[in-house]
C-alpha cells in the first residue's frame, strides 16, 4: 500500500511513461511502415501499456524515480523501502522465559534480549516483498526462527513520520514443546521521520503461542546497510 503521495506520485508517473512509450511506439511504427498515425496509435496501446506495468515493477525504477523526486524542494519527500536494513531487537523473551519456571519474583531487573538481524526489501509500485532473518539463524540452537517471510505490509502518513507496518509468518526449526510452535506470525511498526529516511524505530510483537503467554514483543530499529 501507497501513502497518498506516493500514490499521486506513481499516478502521474504511469501516465508519463504511458504516454512516452505510446507516442515512441507510434513514432517507430510511422517511420518503418506506412498507415494512418491513428491507426498505428490504436496498435500501440497494448505494447506501451505492457512497457509501462513492466517499468512500473521494476524496484530500481521505482528507486530512482523517488531519489530524483526528493532533490526537488517543493515535492514532499517520498519514502524508499528498496534494499537491505540492519534490525536490531530488545525482546521480553528473556522475561518471558523467567515466568515459566515455578518460583514467582520480580523480572524487572532481567534485561531485555538482544536480537540483530536483516530485512531485505524489495518496493514497486504495487506491492512490498522481502524477509527478515536473525543473524544466527544458523547457530546450534535446538529451536531457532530461520527466515520470516513478509505477507502483508502497509505505509501511511502520520503527523511527520512514515509509518511503515508489516507482518511476516516464521517458521521455527526442531520447535520446543513447552514454548514453541512451528510456525508464528510477527508483526512490527517502524515510525521514519520525514527528515531521516535511513533510520527508523518502533515496537514488534508476536503471536507465538500466545494461548500458554509466551507471544513475545519489544521494540525494533531499522538501519539501512544498502540500496537495490
Amino acid at each position: 500500500m501507497i501513502v497518498q503521495a506516493n500514490r499521486r506520485f506513481a499516478l502521474h508517473l504511469l501516465i508519463g511513461v504511458f504516454v512516452i512509450a505510446l507516442l515512441a511506439i507510434t513514432l517507430l511504427r510511422l517511420i518503418f511502415s506506412e498507415g494512418a498515425w491513428w491507426i498505428l496509435a490504436s496498435k500501440s496501446m497494448l505494447p506501451a501499456i505492457a512497457m509501462t506495468i513492466a517499468i512500473a515493477s521494476w524496484p530500481k525504477c521505482y528507486t530512482f524515480l523517488v531519489q530524483r523526486n526528493n532533490k526537488v524542494l517543493f515535492l514532499p519527500p517520498l519514502l524508499d523501502l528498496n534494499g537491505v536494513w540492519r534490525v536490531e531487537i530488545q525482546s521480553n523473551w528473556s522475561r518471558i522465559q523467567q515466568l515459566t519456571g515455578t518460583s514467582v519474583f520480580s523480572i524487572d531487573h532481567v534485561p531485555l534480549k538482544k536480537v540483530t538481524g536483516t530485512l531485505s526489501l524489495q518496493c514497486d509500485f504495487f506491492q512490498t516483498r522481502g524477509y527478515f532473518q536473525v543473524d544466527d539463524a544458523d547457530s546450534d540452537r535446538s529451536s531457532r526462527t530461520k527466515r520470516s517471510d513478509i505477507v502483508a505490509t502497509s505505509l501511511r502518513k502520520e503527523n511527520n513520520y512514515y509509518v511503515f507496518s508489516y507482518m511476516a509468518k516464521a517458521v521455527v526449526s526442531d520447535p520446543a514443546t513447552e514454548t514453541d510452535e512451528q510456525n508464528y506470525l510477527f508483526s512490527a511498526e517502524v515510525m521514519f521521520p520525514k527528515g531521516e529516511m535511513d533510520r527508523g524505530g518502533g515496537q514488534y510483537w508476536t503471536n507465538r503461542k500466545y494461548n500458554t503467554g509466551h507471544n513475545a514483543a519489544g521494540e525494533l530499529t531499522l538501519v539501512r546497510k544498502t540500496e537495490n
